[in-house]
């Protein structure tokens, strides 16, 4: 990551296993939000452009859940989709009787 000043460019820092695209600027707060991957899981990060310091906003430790979308809302407020992904496991059977209740996902 660089930061721009006057007439030359400087090295902030780096964020490794980013997702460049849900990069958002807080040009007043001179922040850039962004979700990265650490262990298998994502979560929402501050980086500071001031200092280079990454801080994490969010405690994930499921994989199947994303964060992306980010909205700023105020001077330190955010808005940001959480997405959680599952899946299941049928045992479909035909012929089977029908059961009672609700049939989606039969």
């Amino acid at each position: 990551m660089h930061a721009i000043e006057g007439s030359g460019a400087r090295k902030v820092g780096t964020i490794p296993a980013a997702y460049i695209s849900s990069a958002k600027l807080h040009a007043a707060r001179n922040v850039l939000y962004i979700t990265r991957l650490e262990k298998g899981a994502q979560n929402l990060y501050e980086f500071s452009l001031t200092t280079g310091k990454l801080t994490a906003l969010t405690k994930n430790v499921l994989p199947g859940v994303a964060f992306s979308g980010f909205q700023l809302a105020g001077p330190k407020a955010l808005i940001s989709a959480r997405e959680e992904r599952h899946e299941d496991l049928w045992l479909i059977q035909p012929g089977a009787s029908p059961r009672p209740g609700n049939s989606a996902g039969r």
